[in-house]
């Protein structure tokens, strides 16, 4: 603004602003300045009527929030061992989930061991405890850069929440049985990256509830999990073979989509064998009517 006033034909000169720099010094290093801080400073009258509030200047605190996923089932996992002596394929599942990073938070499920096809059962319940800082969306914790490190390091992160399917084993390292990097939702060969600010907006209706809702590149509508308060829906459970499993073929594919088909089909079966039986015994109760008579 002084700059602009000097320039401009009959302007007034304006007042230097006062700025103050203070020299910036460490506790651990007395006596080296590390810096230089550059403020200003605000005078007032004593007997101004009222002064301005203080601007706060503080650094913003993340709020801490406690999110949970329950792991109920797995189904067509990869079979990722093979029987030397039999030949027969299986697997050890277990799943794992983390939040902040690897290594960090990671929770793990108890171990499905030799599973034929694929299917794991756990009703497993993740606790993932976190600081959210919503002014930038990341995810704040504290971490040490490497072993031999005294100090710990503020790292900041999106909040993905990373689910991943894997093969134990007792020798050697477990197997990763999925792979999915993206920090979007997506679903690849056993593992899947849900974005908590673009959670995929569960389905109103069951038959529209598919893994299709999860894929990477779909259009699904999505929704931020730190603004929503409430959300209801129904979301994908299970996928399965229906010849390996007809039980669940006849309650999840036929009863739930042709439920009152099948209702009318029964009631007009038996109003059939009804009428069926009614013309079958009605010449023979007339005769015996007859004859009685007589």
């Amino acid at each position: 603004m002084g700059g602009i006033a000097g320039r401009i034909p009959g302007g007034w000169p304006l007042v230097p602003e006062h700025v103050e720099t203070r020299p910036l010094y460490c506790e651990t290093r007395p006596g080296i300045e590390q810096g230089r801080l550059e403020l200003w400073i605000d005078m007032f009258p004593r007997d101004s009527p009222k002064l301005p509030a203080c601007i706060d200047i503080s650094p913003r605190q993340p709020k801490t929030y406690e999110l949970r996923c329950i792991v109920w089932n797995t189904d067509e996992v990869t079979l990722d061992d093979v029987n030397a002596l039999t030949g027969e394929a299986s697997s050890d599942i277990f799943v794992k989930g983390f939040l902040k990073a690897v290594g960090v938070d990671d929770l793990k499920t108890d171990i499905h061991y030799r599973s034929l096809t694929g299917e794991g059962n756990f009703n497993w319940r993740f606790i993932f405890r976190f600081d959210y800082l919503k002014a930038e969306n990341k995810v704040v914790y504290m971490k040490k850069d490497h072993v031999l490190s005294t100090d710990m390091v503020e790292h900041k992160t999106p909040p993905n929440l990373s689910i991943q399917v894997w093969d134990a084993d007792l020798v050697t390292a477990d197997d990763f049985l999925g792979l999915s990097a993206r920090p979007t939702f997506q679903t690849n060969a056993g593992s899947i990256v849900l974005n908590l600010l673009k959670i995929p907006r569960p389905a109103k209706k069951v038959e529209k509830c598919s893994l299709k809702m999860v894929e990477a590149g779909t259009k699904h509508p999505t929704l931020n999990l730190f603004k929503s308060k409430r959300c209801k829906g129904c979301r994908p459970d299970t996928s399965f073979l229906w010849f390996m499993n007809p039980l669940k073929t006849l309650k999840y594919i036929i009863w739930k989509n042709y439920k009152w088909l099948i209702i009318k089909l029964i009631i007009l079966l038996i109003f059939v064998i009804f009428l069926v039986l009614f013309f079958y015994n009605f010449p023979g109760a007339v005769v015996d009517r007859i004859v009685n008579k007589v």
